[in-house]
């Protein structure tokens, strides 16, 4: 028997569903007036527990009903993470971290995106230590990682941009966040992942600037894998690419690269390393490359020395003085060509070339001549009174016993002497003894020295003695122009205007005096003495060309030039007279004598060659020197100048007519036509022969020289070959050379300026053999001379 139903428990459930359907529906419309609250970026919502609840529950358990909702739901998360309030930023992470850990296990890759690109917003723009940070860093690294294991590499390159941001304090950041970020940066860098991106960039595809980032990115670890790949890959290409990325890693290379070098390593790898720390361009990489500059083998040595001068900076030159030193006598002219070029002090590389060429007995046979020869470059590179009393020790000791070391050393003297008679004419003392106006040491002595006057001055003031404050400082003035002490001089006249502003006059001659003195200490320098001259030129022209006459005097009985010399100078004879004389069969045969309006030097000047007679002042003279580099500089500006000053001084003696009517003969042996050919390499001042070889076609030639026919794109190419070594082979044919032979460059002629041509004079080093020289003339097709000939006097133009 059924029992029939209690209406009011009926009435009661019924009751209860009817609540539950209105509370649920009440908490579904506030569900989504929270996220419409969210989405219209009111995050004040945030503080709502149940606001946080729901959507903890719609993003982890309800995310697949509308993904569009999902979208708009993290990105407005990401926009609260950033609130100015720090209760609601935490809220918001809190959220965020929670859905990141669910989208990562369910591998939802659009959901990741969108949770890491707030998450990372957030750290961009944090400054503080949200509660919770450590979480939200450690998910920030879960999901880097994920996108690093996908080989989503763009993606993840701008996490891995933050992160390293961070550490570096390019950002702004509490040391906490930075500490955070950096951690994860270095877990980030796996092993694994990071031999994909070493893959990566090896491949060398339009990707590799993107690895190449990420692995520079990931610091030490990544630069430990590096190197290591560097030393055991076997491909030529993969090396040259991982030598061009491991420098870039800078000072992180260097604890990697000191803890490898203490294992014993092949000389290739130590030469990589050496290679790699030289370009990384680190100065606290210098100790461990100074390590190597003993090593054994000479190109680990190498090495080391062109690393060093990658290093730069301002201890390059004792760096490289070390060098010197240390390295193995067969690199030691390689440093002095490194000392020598790379703007360095002049006295402290004259000093230690000087130091080095003293040792130079206990030098090995094989490398000595080498040695000496990088000095002798030295010495006449920066030309000094201690390196010409040298260069004559080196003249007297090698003169019988080595002809491109007797070559070089006269050539160098012949181009270091005039050097130094016109610096001692304007005033230029050697290296040692040189002090320029703005050299600071230069300041600081006339400061000290103003110091001592000013005593003396304030004690004259105190007493109202303005008169004798006046001459004392016009005293001490006069007295430091004497002394060629400019600074010192300018600054007392200074001082002297302060104390008596009525004293103009005297300052300005005072100014005058010292502008005279440092020009030479002459008068107004003017083209007078040569009225042809003069009228030819404009006014601008003349202006111009006095402006860089140069006042020199040389007493009776000095020498002015001396033949064979390479001085590239105009010479104006303005009061004295001058000796021309040559040698020939060793004596100094006269030739003739110039006075007062006299210009010697034309030949040379505007042909490069050396100077073919000696010039001697017959009485004091006074002359007004123009140097050629300054004045076709000059000529560049004035187009029509060096045309008028060639034919201004064609009206002078011709030195070469003049050599040949003094019936003299100064040559050795006789020079003949040789229709042949020549191939020619130019050498450094450091022996080494250049690259490029061009053809010649021989002129003539004798047993100590020979002369050749180029064609030179300018004449200014001319100056510059002036004084170089070369080595020419004398060809029978295209294939066959009959003779190969070096020397100096004496005489650069051009011929016809319109065609480009220009004869090449040289003067060798050693002379030719007799029977090479017999086969040489006699492949001219023409008759055989005999020893009789060869021996006898020739005549013509210096080879």
């Amino acid at each position: 028997m059924e029992h029939s139903k209690d209406p009011r428990n009926e009435s009661l459930h019924s009751l209860r569903t009817t609540i539950s359907q209105a509370e649920e529906r009440r908490r579904m419309q506030r569900l989504e007036f929270n996220f419409q609250q969210l989405l219209a970026n009111r995050a004040q919502i945030l503080e709502n527990d149940e606001c946080i609840a729901h959507l903890v529950e719609y993003l982890l358990y309800r995310s697949e009903v509308d993904r569009e909702l999902l979208r708009r739901l993290l990105i407005a998360l990401g926009e609260a993470a950033q609130s100015e309030e720090l209760r609601l930023r935490e809220r918001a992470l809190m959220v965020l971290s929670q859905a990141g850990e669910h989208y990562y296990v369910r591998d939802d890759s659009s959901a990741i995106f969108l949770v890491l690109h707030s998450l990372t917003g957030w750290l961009q723009a944090e400054r503080e230590v949200p509660a919770g940070s450590v979480v939200v860093l450690k998910r920030i690294e879960e999901l880097s990682g994920w996108l690093l294991e996908k080989e989503l590499w763009q993606e993840a390159e701008k996490v891995i941009d933050l992160l390293h941001a961070i550490r570096l304090g390019q950002l702004e950041k509490s040391p906490a966040l930075r500490s955070l970020a950096g951690q994860a940066l270095t877990r980030l860098a796996d092993h694994g992942v990071m031999l994909r991106l070493a893959d990566g960039y090896l491949a060398a595809d339009d990707r590799q600037p993107l690895f190449r980032k990420i692995l520079l990115m990931f610091g030490q670890r990544a630069c430990d894998l590096v190197l290591h790949r560097l030393l055991a890959s076997a491909s030529r290409r993969e090396r040259f690419a991982l030598l061009q990325l491991l420098p870039a890693y800078g000072k992180t290379l260097l604890p990697t690269v000191e803890e490898f070098l203490l294992t014993e390593r092949p000389w290739t790898m130590l030469r990589n390393i050496l290679l790699v720390l030289g370009e990384a361009a680190d100065d606290q990489g210098y100790e461990l490359i100074a390590r190597h500059l003993r090593h054994e083998d000479l190109r680990v040595q190498h090495e080391a020395v062109s690393s060093i001068v990658k290093l730069s900076g301002k201890q390059l030159g004792e760096r490289l003085l070390h060098a010197l030193e240390c390295v193995a006598d067969e690199l030691k002219p390689q440093v002095l060509q490194l000392l020598c070029e790379n703007g360095l002090d002049q006295r402290t590389v004259v000093t230690a070339t000087l130091q080095l060429l003293g040792r130079r007995q206990g030098f090995g046979p094989g490398n000595r001549e080498r040695i000496i020869g990088g000095g002798i470059a030295v010495l006449k590179a920066f030309p000094s009174i201690a390196g010409v009393e040298m260069l004559r020790e080196l003249d007297y000791e090698y003169r019988r016993s080595s002809g491109e070391l007797t070559l070089q050393v006269e050539e160098a003297l012949r181009y270091v002497q005039p050097q130094l008679r016109h610096r001692r004419q304007r005033g230029v003392r050697r290296p040692d003894q040189v002090v320029f106006e703005e050299d600071p040491q230069s300041r600081q002595n006339a400061m000290v020295a103003l110091h001592g006057v000013e005593e003396e001055v304030r004690r004259l003031l105190q007493k109202g003695d303005i008169d004798k404050a006046t001459s004392h400082l016009l005293e001490q003035a006069q007295t430091a122009v004497q002394a060629r002490n400019f600074p010192l001089a300018e600054r007392l006249r200074d001082r002297l205007l302060q104390i008596n502003p009525m004293a103009l006059d005297q300052a300005v001659d005072l100014g005058e005096q010292i502008e005279r003195e440092k020009h030479g200490g002459h008068g107004e320098t003017t083209l007078d003495p040569w009225p042809e001259l003069q009228a030819a030129l404009t006014v601008a022209e003349r202006k111009a060309l006095v402006a860089i006459l140069h006042p020199e005097e040389v007493p009776r009985g000095e020498l002015v030039v001396g033949a064979g010399e390479n001085d590239h100078v105009l010479y104006f004879l303005e009061n004295g007279t001058i000796n021309l004389h040559c040698r020939s069969c060793g004596n100094d045969n006269f030739l003739k004598r110039v006075g007062p309006g006299a210009v010697l030097g034309a030949d040379q000047f505007f042909s490069p060659s050396v100077w073919t007679v000696t010039l001697v002042a017959g009485t004091d003279v006074r002359l007004l020197v123009l140097d050629g580099s300054e004045f076709f500089a000059l000529a560049e500006s004035h187009l029509l100048l060096e045309d008028k000053l060639q034919l201004f001084c064609e009206s002078f003696a011709n030195i070469p007519e003049l050599l040949k009517m003094s019936g003299e003969e100064r040559r050795e042996y006789p020079r003949f036509p040789a229709p042949l050919f020549t191939r020619n390499t130019l050498i450094d001042p450091w022996g080494n022969r250049g690259r490029r070889c061009f053809r010649g076609e021989l002129l003539d030639i004798s047993r100590s020289g020979l002369s050749f026919v180029i064609r030179l794109s300018s004449r200014s190419n001319g100056k510059l070959l002036l004084g170089r070594r070369i080595q020419c082979e004398v060809e029978e044919n295209e294939n066959t050379a009959m003779i190969t032979c070096s020397g100096v460059i004496v005489g650069v002629r051009h011929r016809d300026p319109a065609a480009q041509d220009a004869t090449i004079h040289v003067k060798l080093a050693e002379t030719i053999d007799r029977d090479c020289f017999e086969r040489i003339l006699a492949c001219r097709g023409k008759r055989q001379f005999s020893r009789e000939d060869l021996q006898s006097g020739g005549r013509g133009d210096v080879a």
